[in-house]
């Protein structure tokens, strides 16, 4: 006989299914209010060597929100550089453990964007 027993207890009852929220409303929002979300999905350009070789294959590297998707990003994209995305992968950046001033502390991760344009697309980053 097993030492652990298994209890037969009620069946719980079936969770109620979510209700459904109402879309964000873009009409009558200000193209300022929707530049905002932009900027809050976008933190910064991502400029590294790679990053540069890349932009000159159409290639664009976004540091992003951690809670960003796809779409957003894109949305994004397009509302800043007037630009329409082809396709968007992201990337996560893992923390990674420093010693600095004789303790050990962490430097920050993050989520990246490689963003694809088409043939003649091209964001300026100054």
């Amino acid at each position: 006989m097993s030492i652990f027993t298994f209890k037969r207890g009620k069946t719980k009852e079936k969770p109620a299914a979510p209700v459904a929220l109402p879309a964000k409303e873009t009409a009558g929002r200000t193209n300022a209010a929707v530049n905002a979300d932009a900027d809050f999905v976008v933190v910064r350009p991502h400029l590294t060597e790679k990053a540069t070789f890349l932009a000159g294959r159409r290639v664009y590297v976004f540091d992003v929100r951690p809670s960003a998707g796809k779409r957003e990003v894109a949305k994004a994209i397009s509302s800043i550089f007037k630009v329409k995305p082809v396709k968007i992968r992201m990337a996560r950046v893992p923390r990674k453990r420093v010693w600095s001033r004789g303790h050990y502390g962490f430097r920050a991760g993050g989520k990246k964007a490689y963003v694809y344009l088409k043939e003649g697309d091209k964001i300026e980053m100054v």
